[in-house]
């Protein structure tokens, strides 16, 4: 279920954030959301196993939605996000 919601951040970011989500095909929400997803699968999965967080904040970096590792990543946050 999707929920609204109001953001205050500066102009700048905001219109970063717009051209930045236009360039890869997605809405600033969805780009907002996005992030908020993968800092807390980081989050998460820092809390639970042994990997630097300095190595997590990697994840993504080199990576699209059509690469493999990057769909590995989709699945293990589906997973951590739906507790199985």
């Amino acid at each position: 279920m999707d929920y609204k919601l109001t953001l205050r951040i500066q102009q700048i970011v905001a219109e970063r954030g717009k051209e930045y989500a236009k360039r890869h095909g997605i809405s600033l929400s969805q780009l907002v959301e996005t992030s908020l997803l993968k800092l807390l699968e980081i989050e998460e999965i820092s809390a639970t196993a042994s990997i630097p967080k300095e190595l997590l904040n990697l994840k993504g970096l080199a990576g699209d939605s059509n690469d493999v590792s990057f769909n590995r990543w989709e699945d293990m946050e589906h997973k951590i996000l739906n507790h199985e």
